[in-house]
């Protein structure tokens, strides 16, 4: 729901910063005077702002991670964590630690242990959710090539059979339809989703 509402403060922001420069444009063709506003895009905000750097409007702005990029990090996290965490157990395996001489040293020990082992279990979690995230992407963008190739095709037989005007409009909408789904597909491995 608040991806939703942020996308319609967005498009009002936009439409307004539209209407604002053609304003601005009949404005100066007409030689009256006119505030000069000017587009700032930061890394958490869009803003229109005057002369004086005074915001006129303003919308925030929701970051976006690169998954793949999200999905390494995550990976590189997981595997960082095994390594010290198999680095202790071999330290205990092989006697290293075996001048301890009371309980309190071996509660050392296993408060060292158990940060990782759930650093481990939650950069699991997080690797498992993003490789679904991107499957499900995969799919979805699949699913769709596929409804729009046989679509395509069905309406290129009609074609073939009568010549409509309908029918041809139909088929280069999805035509373009499936364009837009295959450059979408080329552009997969570097997608940058919105992560949670």
């Amino acid at each position: 729901m608040e991806q939703k509402e942020h996308l319609v403060e967005l498009e009002a922001f936009f439409k307004s910063k539209y209407k604002k420069e053609k304003q601005q444009e009949r404005l100066k063709k007409k030689n009256k005077p006119y505030h000069k506003l000017t587009f700032v895009s930061k890394s958490d905000e869009f803003a229109l702002v005057d002369k004086n750097d005074v915001s006129i409007s303003r919308v925030s702005r929701v970051p976006k991670k690169d998954l793949n990029a999200t999905l390494d990090k995550a990976v590189h996290q997981k595997d960082k964590s095994n390594s010290k965490l198999l680095s202790i157990k071999y330290d205990i395996l092989f006697d290293f630690y075996k001048n301890i001489n009371n309980e309190r040293e071996y509660e050392t020990i296993l408060e060292r242990i158990d940060p990782l082992e759930k650093n481990i279990k939650d950069s699991v979690s997080k690797i498992e959710r993003l490789d679904k995230m991107k499957k499900d992407k995969n799919t979805k963008v699949s699913n769709e090539i596929e409804k729009f190739s046989l679509e395509r095709e069905l309406l290129l037989e009609q074609l073939k059979q009568e010549a409509d005007p309908e029918i041809l409009e139909d088929y280069v909408k999805v035509s373009k339809d499936l364009f837009e789904a295959n450059k979408l597909k080329r552009k997969l491995e570097t997608t940058i989703l919105e992560i949670d």
